[in-house]
């Protein structure tokens, strides 16, 4: 991965096509960075140093498998994805979901067990 200490200066980035898993934090060196361009690599999510890129306008994370929340972010625009990276950062993203399935004969106390489970 390059050296971005060295280019602090640098305000387009093209890494299309890349094979990249993980944006390096080291972008963050990159004060003056406007484009960056992570189309059709293996992606999951971004660090939240993105989020820091105070100067970034555009954005583009097509064809990634991007985790749910991310893509709904990126589907928003871009200050969507930053305050879902300032979230992530401050831990405040928390899934609590569960699917629960109650099986069994009729009239055996399951809808009375679901609901105390609610509470």
């Amino acid at each position: 991965m390059p050296d971005f200490t060295s280019v602090p200066t640098l305000e387009r980035l093209y890494l299309n096509d890349t094979n990249l898993t993980e944006v390096p934090v080291e972008l963050n060196y990159l004060k003056k960075l406007q484009y960056l361009y992570l189309e059709r690599n293996k992606l999951t999510d971004l660090p939240a140093t993105v989020a820091l890129l105070t100067e970034l306008s555009d954005l583009c994370l097509d064809q990634n498998r991007l985790n749910p929340e991310l893509a709904a972010a990126y589907e928003q625009g871009l200050d969507a994805v930053k305050a879902y990276l300032e979230a992530k950062a401050e831990k405040q993203i928390v899934l609590k979901e569960a699917k629960l399935i109650l099986i069994g004969e009729g009239e055996v106390g399951k809808i009375l067990f679901a609901r105390r489970a609610a509470w």
